[in-house]
């Protein structure tokens, strides 16, 4: 009876010794901003035709809007080259955007990309209407110009750039579609695509607006403060 017990309080120690010894698993990794916002952060994207033409997007300095803490960028955010206040609030990377296409110049707020990307994701833009313009052919002052701007992420890839390589690198469709009087003619659609890699920012872009998804612009080197 001796011996049974002293084998029972063995193999309770060696139990114990084990499971005390097993190590924890690690927590997962906390999940990486779509685009880092700070003052000095800059991106310089290197022309994919064009070698020798580079573009340079910046952080200029930081603001406020609506409330929250907000960041003036200039450079590509969303097709054109012009300074964009963002700011994150409410799961999204929300911004304020001159859009400008031929005499027409709106304002639009809304969403450029969620805080968090994720394949499949859906998401309004902004949409602004404005009339008074006379563009033989497109418009006249009677009419009602109407632009509406969605995004969706439509993959996660594997992209490698000048700058590196990035995975997951998501990439996002913009579609800006301009209408006349409440949606009845279809004036134009464009589309412009962005890669983004959460942490870094978006390191490729496509304004082509063309069937074949290229890169028309490569990250080529950065700095994230």
């Amino acid at each position: 009876m001796k011996g049974f017990y002293k084998k029972a309080c063995f193999v309770s120690l060696a139990l114990f010794t084990a499971c005390s010894g097993k190590k924890e698993e690690p927590p997962p990794p906390e999940p990486k901003q779509s685009v880092p916002l700070a003052v000095g952060n800059w991106w310089i994207y290197q022309d994919a035709a064009d070698p020798g033409k580079f573009d340079t997007t910046m952080v200029l300095y930081d603001t406020t809007c609506n409330g929250y803490p907000a960041f003036a960028v200039f450079g590509y955010l969303m097709g054109n080259k012009d300074t964009t206040i963002v700011y994150y609030a409410d799961s999204n990377l929300n911004m304020v955007y001159t859009f400008t296409f031929q005499i027409i110049e709106m304002t639009v707020e809304g969403v450029l990309m969620p805080e968090y990307l994720t394949k499949g994701q859906v998401w309004k833009v902004g949409e602004d209407s404005i009339s008074g313009i006379n563009l033989p052919g497109w418009f006249d002052s009677t009419d009602v110009v109407i632009l509406s701007i969605w995004g969706r992420v439509e993959d996660s890839v594997s992209l490698s750039v000048p700058a590196g390589s990035f995975d997951p690198s998501f990439v996002i469709h913009y579609e800006d579609t301009i209408f006349k009087n409440s949606r009845d003619t279809l004036i134009a659609a464009i589309k412009t695509y962005s890669w983004v890699s959460p942490g870094t920012g978006i390191i490729a872009r496509d304004e082509n607006g063309d069937s074949e998804v290229i890169p028309t612009a490569r990250l080529y080197d950065y700095e994230i403060k």
